[in-house]
């Protein structure tokens, strides 16, 4: 039996604006998944947080705008963690991300206890 392909809300909201792309994209991998400027500059963006937050270098001049909602969210780096894979199986379960049934990739993680925090940053629409 095969594993069921795992998803995300990520691949649920591709799969929702456009089922063909998502098939062909996604699933059949006939296409590459090409990102436009826009996506670009988000992903170049997110690397920027993750690499202030994991190893405190300072953020580009480009992406100062942005530090004031970073800071103010994570209120502190000793309980932050960015690019966290989470995953779990069809039981619900916690699992290598190998292993997944379902994921998420938060921009940062904020453990407080038996709480915490995902934080995702939207820059686009």
């Amino acid at each position: 039996m095969t594993r069921p392909l795992p998803w995300s809300f990520s691949a649920l909201n591709g799969f929702t604006t456009c089922p063909h792309r998502h098939l062909e994209v996604k699933v059949l991998k006939h296409f590459a998944d090409e990102s436009g400027e826009a996506a670009q500059w988000g992903t170049y963006v997110h690397k920027c947080i993750e690499d202030a937050i994991t190893d405190g270098a300072p953020m580009p001049e480009n992406t100062h705008v942005y530090g004031p909602q970073v800071w103010s969210a994570i209120n502190g780096l000793e309980v932050a963690r960015a690019e966290v894979k989470l995953a779990i199986n069809t039981a619900f379960e916690p699992v290598p991300w190998e292993q997944r049934w379902c994921g998420s990739i938060s921009d940062v993680l904020k453990v407080l206890g038996r709480e915490a925090w995902g934080i995702d940053w939207k820059l686009g629409k």
